[in-house]
């Protein structure tokens, strides 16, 4: 076979992986001439359908090893492109979640979104990764309100890529069930482009609803150095009624966040991107409400009364939320002949203060006091990673790097009284106080060696190893217990892993690939926060877990590639889970290890283009997550709410689907025309893992949220009408049960009717 042959082969069956991926056409059918073949490369040509009748092809930079195709890359991956974004109008994490089988959340409202992924929920360190562009932002749930995912507004992006199933090897511990990458644009170096977007809505049970949002492109030195700036407003009005305190819409929200980038493309080899990006968010309220017919907790001498209506709620309080965060970041990109180094650093501030009603658990303890929980945290993440990832002649391709990150968490729990109003009364002692810091460390090495066995068949063995160190300090100041208590004595840990990962892909035909996958995930343990000293119970510490994942997939395009199918079926072994318990003497919160649990699922997602200007999109998640060991006992028998072997994981729904669809036609005077919308299904989960014992559990009925637009278009210009939530349901995506307070549950926003538009240059 000649050597003009042997690329154009190389080319058809691999795509564009490594090198192949840069071979024109034309090579490919000078190739198969040469040998004699080109009425099979006329065929070639001819299969060559109509772009405006295929599907897009998607780049992809999931693997750390510049950009693939999205369906030469062997894992399980959806992606949202810059075009997938904006056609869908996907501003928040709820808006492009329900799209994802496999992923699924926890939702307390705005900036307490709890990620899911493949029925890996729990909280204490995340069990999935986030990042925002080479900035790691995964999240902390430290069962106080704060440190669960912020809520960027998801503007001008160049992408989102979703990564199920452990990713530990390339992302780090946290890693356990995928990684989220969400992916800004960058300046263009070449030409001047801008946008301003206008949004107006009205919310049922709510108000009006104002988003501003646009960017501006400069290049100031062509091909060397640009600037893209993007900035954002966001007025959303509440839609919970407080009836005690006579309070409507109280959960509004304001978002004000602005974003720079600059490329500076040094040489031809080096280039350089730096991030600047901040956002304040002001929430007014807490969006929980509480069930029609239910009987409000009362204070002595107030008189009884009923829910009588909708989204309403009978807090004591007012319940305000500040989270601002920023992240600053610089990349270097250099390439060699023989591939490129990557070296990244980011800081990554958080600034939270959320308000939490705190009367009924006073109340429970035979406190008369309204009074209401502050939780102010400044969480901060330095992280530096340097990795190289080659592009070598032969069969044998490797990525590897180093990794090292710094957090430090800075928190207070505080209990002020209010007024009859809802309001802190000023100037107030706190009934408590409880001071903390804490520091999380972490150094690991990691990589993975890619060996292409034959054109079609790929191997990779993958590890990490990391080290991490935990400090935390605790004071509190004047528990409402007893006597004030000094500072608990400093506590300090240490834990290490060592996670491996194995994949083997095989591609049958240039658009079919099969793969299958062994990885390893992993969580450090940690150190229980007890600012009590012996007044509770509470373990010291708590454990690392791990996980096995097993997973078998396969990539498919057809019909000329105006369908794609993919694939993939897991199932995860997870053992010694970190989970949230509380003692049932004081109602403190702290982190234990549970026993095992097996996750087994599918995920498959259909992407099709039937005809020219019409694309739809349907996908299946199936979830199927239980304990399969019971849960050490804390007590002797053990109580009622702890895990037993055969007990269904909470908040995992078993079932997840959605439907997409979108048709755009030529309509008048150079002006698209399209209509769209899309169907997203949850099937129902509890809040509790002992959903049959446990007398707090909440089973979250099933939802189906339907939404639908309807614009038109040209270059420049753009309407839009729209309606989300057409049918007005009222999904429960958590629930909060407590001794101390009535069921409560959180929603996703009411039927929101609206139009926008935009302009574009």
């Amino acid at each position: 076979m000649n050597d003009a042959l042997r690329r154009g082969v190389r080319l058809a069956l691999n795509g564009n992986r490594a090198r192949s991926a840069r071979i024109p056409k034309t090579i490919l059918v000078a190739g198969l001439t040469s040998a004699g073949l080109l009425p099979a490369a006329e065929a070639l040509a001819q299969r060559t359908p109509d772009a405006a009748n295929t599907i897009e092809e998607i780049v992809v930079t999931a693997s750390k090893r510049g950009d693939q195709r999205l369906q030469d890359v062997p894992a399980s991956i959806r992606a949202f492109t810059a075009s997938d974004l904006d056609e869908a109008n996907i501003q928040t994490f709820e808006d492009w979640v329900r799209l994802v089988p496999g992923v699924t959340f926890k939702d307390l409202g705005p900036g307490e979104k709890t990620i899911v992924t493949r029925g890996l929920v729990s909280t204490g360190a995340a069990t999935t990764a986030v990042y925002f562009d080479e900035a790691n932002i995964t999240a902390f749930n430290d069962g106080e309100g704060g440190g669960r995912n912020v809520d960027f507004k998801l503007f001008d992006l160049e992408r989102i890529e979703v990564l199920r199933g452990p990713q530990g090897t390339l992302y780090g511990a946290s890693a356990l069930g995928g990684t989220i990458r969400i992916i800004p644009a960058k300046p263009d170096l070449a030409n001047v482009s801008g946008a301003v977007n206008l949004e107006y809505g009205d919310t049922e049970f709510g108000s009006d609803n104002v988003t501003v949002h646009g960017h501006l492109n400069l290049p100031l030195a062509a091909d060397r150095f640009g600037l893209r700036l993007a900035a954002w407003r966001v007025d959303n009005s509440g839609y919970i009624d407080n009836i005690r305190l006579g309070n409507s819409d109280v959960n509004d929200e304001e978002t004000t966040g602005g974003r720079l980038t600059a490329t500076f493309a040094a040489t031809d080899r080096l280039t350089l991107n730096a991030m600047a990006m901040v956002q304040d968010q002001e929430i007014g309220d807490s969006v929980r409400f509480n069930r029609v017919g239910d009987s409000a907790l009362v204070f002595p001498g107030e008189t009884p009364f009923d829910v009588t209506g909708e989204l309403q709620v009978t807090d004591f309080t007012r319940n305000s939320r500040r989270d601002d965060a920023s992240i600053f970041s610089l990349t270097a990109d250099y390439e060699f002949e023989f591939g490129s180094l990557v070296a990244t650093t980011s800081l990554y501030d958080r600034e939270i203060e959320f308000n939490f009603d705190s009367t009924p658990i006073l109340l429970f303890f035979g406190v008369p006091i309204r009074a209401v929980s502050s939780f102010p945290e400044d969480r901060e993440i330095v992280s530096t990673e340097i990795r190289f990832s080659s592009t070598f002649d032969g069969p044998l391709q490797l990525v590897a790097g180093v990794f090292r990150q710094e957090e430090d968490i800075a928190s207070e729990s505080n209990v002020f009284t209010v007024g009859a109003d809802g309001v802190i009364n000023e100037p107030t002692p706190s009934v408590l106080s409880v001071l903390r810091d804490r520091s999380f460390d972490e150094t690991a090495v990691f990589g993975e060696l890619t060996y292409q066995l034959t054109d079609a068949w790929d191997v990779t063995v993958g590890a990490r190893y990391a080290e991490f160190e935990f400090v935390t300090d605790e004071n509190a100041v004047v528990p409402f217990f007893g006597p004030p208590m000094g500072p608990e004595p400093t506590k300090e840990g240490d834990d290490d892993s060592f996670i491996l990962k194995f994949n083997t892909s095989y591609r049958l035909t240039e658009d079919h690939l099969v793969y299958a996958t062994a990885s390893e995930g992993f969580r450090r343990g940690g150190l229980n926060l007890n600012a009590f000293g012996s007044l509770f119970d509470i373990p010291e510490t708590f454990g690392s877990d791990e996980l096995w994942n097993y997973e078998v997939g396969i990539k498919s395009g057809w019909l000329d590639n105006r369908l794609t199918v993919n694939a993939t079926l897991y199932s995860l072994l997870w053992s010694d889970i970190q989970l949230e318990t509380v003692d049932e003497l004081g109602g403190i919160e702290f982190f234990t290890n549970a026993g095992e649990a097996r996750v087994d699922g599918l995920e498959l997602e259909v992407f099709a283009r039937p005809v020219e200007g019409l694309d739809v999109v349907a996908a299946i998640g199936y979830t199927k997550a239980e304990l399969t060991e019971d849960a050490p006992p804390r007590n002797d028998p053990p109580l009622p709410s702890e895990g037993r072997d055969g007990d269904r994981i909470n908040n995992v729904p078993e079932w997840t689907a959605s439907l997409t669809a979108n048709y755009a036609w030529e309509a008048f005077g150079g002006f698209t025309a399209s209509v769209g919308g899309a169907i997203e299904y949850n099937s129902d989960s509890d809040t509790r893992i002992a959903a049959g014992r446990d007398p707090f559990n909440v089973r979250l009925s099933s939802a189906t949220i339907v939404d639908l637009r309807a614009g038109i278009e040209n270059e420049s210009w753009r309407l839009e009408l729209f309606v989300d939530n057409v049918t007005d349901e009222r999904a429960q995506n958590d629930a909060i049960n407590e001794v101390t307070n009535i069921l409560a549950f959180f929603t996703t926003r009411p039927r929101t009717v609206g139009i926008r538009g935009g302009y574009r240059f």
